[in-house]
């Protein structure tokens, strides 16, 4: 007998990643603008207090402009590392996991890391993966099972035909 390829659903019909958001009070987007709020309100600080000291003192605009291209460069940079962080290196992660599972290393896990979003998207990677491995086993053990049938068949008649001879012997 030949086993069905698919027993049951491959995945629920819920978004994992709406999923993870109801349970977890931190997701990506939160930190993000969390740390990018509070980094434009540094910025921001950082400029009222250049635009105060230019007012109050000798500073000349050339110095105020270093001043908020400084800040802007700070802004930029600690933005960049957050985005590399968070982002940028679990999406890499998960790149390189599914090409291996794409070359047939079926045994490569998504380490499941980082935000919730990316968290989610390696899960259900590996469910993906963990369902290939099974279909591929039961298409085995189906190849396997046909295979035998087909043994079966052959002799069945190889055995008709032989007695098909005798019979038109004698």
């Amino acid at each position: 007998p030949l086993a069905p390829l698919r027993d049951k659903p491959a995945l629920s019909n819920e978004d994992p990643v709406r999923r993870e958001r109801r349970s977890s009070p931190s997701s990506l987007r939160t930190e993000f603008l969390y740390y990018f709020a509070f980094l434009a309100a540094a910025v921001l600080l950082l400029a009222l207090t250049a635009a105060r000291a230019l007012s109050d003192s000798a500073l000349t605009v050339p110095a105020l402009a270093v001043l908020i291209v400084a800040a802007v460069l700070v802004f930029v940079v600690v933005a960049n590392r957050m985005l590399e962080r968070w982002m940028l290196s679990p999406l890499a992660r998960i790149g390189e996991s599914a090409e291996a599972i794409a070359a047939g290393d079926y045994e490569q896990r998504v380490p499941e890391q980082g935000p919730v979003e990316v968290t989610s998207l390696a899960r259900v990677l590996n469910l993906l993966t963990d369902q290939l491995l099974q279909n591929q086993g039961r298409l085995a053990e189906n190849v396997r099972s046909l295979d035998e049938t087909n043994q079966r068949l052959t002799e069945a008649h190889r055995e008709l035909v032989q007695a098909e001879k005798l019979a038109s012997l004698g």
